[in-house]
């Protein structure tokens, strides 16, 4: 390659051109945009916030003995919550649950790190050019799909135009998409319609990059039903709503790996019923979002925590009208109201010892978050909450003030709505809670046809592939589809997202994020509450959990530490 062409690897936080540009929600935006707000409106199951102490480890039982060899054989069976309605990861709609069923299988060009950034995996190195425009992938040598077929550069460019003109995919990716080339047995060259500085640590490192064999992308149902990938498992079976079973990949890429012989996950969505079986020993391991569970089991499991990736919201709705009906959210002191009158610490603690409130999208102690004092965003004060109120009712003519917040039917939720409720009521503010099936809710979202709404979001390793969220030019309008779900438009909101995504510079794309913080906050587009608190809880006798410990796996990113899963004998 010639001199203005660089070699990149994405370490976040180092003030030299790493990364930056235009986000990918990619598989996001619609798939994700839709998928998230399942699991994100619905099944509160747990929810919570930063763990005490740095990153993911926080809070989490000691970590492995280095001195341990590894014992090769048995079989593990793992609980997830949930499951994916098709294994194409072009059209599917991931769950953290998804995600990682899927990583037994397929796995992504490059792996999430634990600053947040991109390391080589499938790939050996990426360069970009000048401007970042243009990226050249180099493909590690010598792996082969599990069906024999060889990941190569034209494997590779079959995957990118799987993703780029998807019927959900391309609704996000085709804009930003200009061409992939292959330039040799084992390079493509990618290039796009603008700058993309954060292309490694916001799409090679996702779930929208994990390559699927030609013959699964050939077959009549693109792989739904049988994923074929390079992992270190081989698919075997899948019962939909109860089992998927993988077996060892005997040509696993990645020498001495993996240790088991087979997995299988097991769709348990009930809590407690997980509990029961990890403790009868019907699992070995479960994919938590229970803060009580967390805790009552540390002292007789191994619990590895992130409770820091996920933020949960009531989130607002900024439009005038909904359906001709004036929207009270669309006021700022409305707003400022809701924001004054909740008492996140007291909303935590419902959720168990440990969680703590948010007040931004990323955790203070992330690579991208800041300290709660310097986001901007306000404390809890009933006075001032009156004093809003009082704003609000002169700006609108209004008597009182009277919101709807819309929520799944999930108890969990449901709990946190009617104690919102009942904080809000005590500065005079009546709030309906609008109880609906996921689907109803999911469909509200989306068409803009809702005043608060109950919310998991933000769990991105790189904010790049937040920006859907927040940007003018996702607002469509109420009852079409809209991804910038509290349908705010800001030129200085816009301005930020785009420094942050062209910028190669870490530092510049800090500032910029830290500046949007500020912008949303200041606009109270969310009464934030807490973050999810996801937890692997694992019997005693399972190890290879090191790595869960350093990086974050409450996102929908490739887990690719399974294959160090072993069993102690």
């Amino acid at each position: 390659m010639t001199s203005n062409w660089r070699a990149r690897s994405t370490r976040t936080m180092t003030d030299r051109p790493t990364t930056g540009h235009r986000t990918v929600a990619a598989m996001t935006a619609l798939v994700l945009a839709l998928a998230m707000i399942a699991s994100a409106c619905g099944s509160s199951s747990g929810t919570t916030t930063h763990a005490s102490g740095s990153g993911n480890a926080a809070a989490t039982s000691g970590r492995e003995p280095t001195g341990e060899k590894p014992q090769n054989g048995g079989s593990m069976t793992i609980s997830v919550p949930f499951e994916s309605d098709t294994w194409n990861a072009a059209t599917a709609e991931w769950s953290q649950s998804g995600s990682l069923v899927a990583s037994s299988v397929l796995e992504p060009l490059a792996k999430l790190n634990s600053r947040g950034g991109a390391d080589p995996y499938l790939a050996t190195s990426w360069i970009a050019d000048s401007t970042f425009s243009k990226w050249a992938i180099n493909i590690r040598p010598g792996i082969k799909f599990s069906d024999g077929t060889p990941l190569d550069a034209n494997a590779v460019a079959l995957n990118f135009n799987t993703y780029v003109h998807g019927a959900l995919t391309g609704q996000v990716l085709g804009p930003i998409f200009k061409d992939v080339k292959v330039t040799g047995p084992l390079q493509v060259l990618v290039e796009f319609n603008q700058p993309w500085a954060a292309f490694p640590s916001a799409y090679l490192d996702g779930n929208g990059d994990m390559m699927m064999a030609p013959a699964m992308i050939h077959s009549k149902d693109g792989g739904a039903t049988h994923p074929i990938g390079t992992g270190p498992f081989i698919f075997q079976s899948w019962t939909p709503g109860n089992e998927f079973k993988v077996t060892r990949n005997p040509n696993y890429w990645q020498k001495g790996l993996p240790h088991l012989d087979s997995i299988t996950f097991r769709v348990i969505s009930d809590e407690s019923t997980a509990v029961s079986a990890l403790q009868s020993g019907d699992v070995d391991m479960m994919l938590s979002q229970d803060a009580h569970s967390a805790n009552k089991l540390a002292s007789t499991e191994t619990v590895v925590k992130d409770w820091d990736s996920e933020t949960i919201s009531a989130l607002a709705n900024t439009v005038p009208s909904i359906n001709g009906t004036f929207n009270p959210l669309s006021d700022i002191h409305a707003r400022r109201a809701l924001a004054y009158a909740t008492d996140r610490t007291a909303i935590a603690k419902l959720e168990g010892p440990g969680v703590e409130p948010a007040t931004g999208p990323w955790a203070p102690n992330r690579p991208w978050g800041m300290p709660d004092n310097q986001n901007g965003y306000v404390d809890y004060d009933q006075a001032k909450a009156k004093q809003e109120i009082a704003a609000y009712e002169q700006d609108t003519g209004k008597s009182s003030l009277e919101v709807t917040l819309s929520t799944t039917s999930d108890q969990d939720a449901l709990s946190i709505a009617q104690a919102l409720q009942a904080q809000w009521a005590a500065v005079g503010i009546k709030t309906n809670i609008s109880s609906l099936d996921e689907a109803a809710v999911i469909k509200r979202l989306i068409g803009a046809d809702f005043e608060l709404v109950y919310l998991k979001n933000y769990n991105y390793p790189d904010p790049d592939v937040d920006r859907v969220f927040w940007e003018s030019s996702t607002v469509q309008g109420v009852g079409k589809i809209n991804i910038n779900f509290s349908m705010y438009k800001s030129t200085a909101v816009d301005a930020d997202l785009t420094k942050g995504a062209q910028s190669g510079y870490p530092s510049q794309r800090k500032a910029a994020y830290d500046d949007l913080v500020r912008q949303i906050n200041s606009a109270v587009l969310n009464i934030w509450l807490f973050r999810t608190p996801y937890s692997l809880i694992a019997s005693t006798n399972v190890r290879g959990l090191n790595t869960a410990r350093d990086i974050p796996f409450g996102n929908y990113y490739p887990k690719t530490w399974l294959a160090d899963l072993w069993l102690k004998q």
